[in-house]
């Protein structure tokens, strides 16, 4: 049996790309694309997670932070503008509160497949939506390498 060799992967080799996925909005399913990350948005993603972006490459990131993330890469965010609602509580009472566009955006999520589509959209966006889960491991590994070598340098 043939073993595939595979080639050292580092953060520079991240190719990140635009990305299309479809989202249920206003009754009907719609088109939406999502621009590949740059240089502010992983600066953004480090302050408002607490982590080096990169870390998070290596396990599940939670729905919530992927949405924020996500909504900030919609290109046409005109139909996930926030706005003041009526909304009913789990409780049963009536009020009226702000629903973020972030909010909207997982509402137009439907099921797990929604979902789906919408991680397999982030990680082409990301730039690793084409590399093999060998290759993704190989990545994190060596970023974290990187990272205990810096932190042991400024330690000394």
């Amino acid at each position: 049996m043939e073993t595939k060799q595979i080639k050292p992967v580092s953060i520079k080799d991240l190719k990140p790309q635009e990305a299309s996925i479809i989202l249920h909005v206003k009754g009907q399913d719609k088109s939406y694309k999502m621009r590949g990350v740059n240089l502010d948005d992983w600066v953004w993603m480090s302050e408002h997670f607490g982590q080096d972006p990169s870390k998070s490459l290596s396990k599940a990131i939670p729905l919530n932070d992927m949405a924020k993330i996500c909504y900030r890469l919609l290109i046409d965010k005109e139909d996930f503008l926030s706005e003041e609602t009526e909304v009913i509580t789990d409780d049963g009472d009536k009020i009226t509160r702000k629903v973020t566009g972030p909010e909207k955006l997982k509402k137009a999520l439907i099921g797990f497949e929604g979902i789906d589509a919408l991680s397999t959209a982030f990680t082409r966006c990301l730039g690793v939506g084409e590399m093999s889960p060998e290759e993704m491991e190989i990545l994190v590994k060596n970023s974290q390498k990187k990272t205990k070598k810096k932190a042991t340098k400024r330690a000394q």
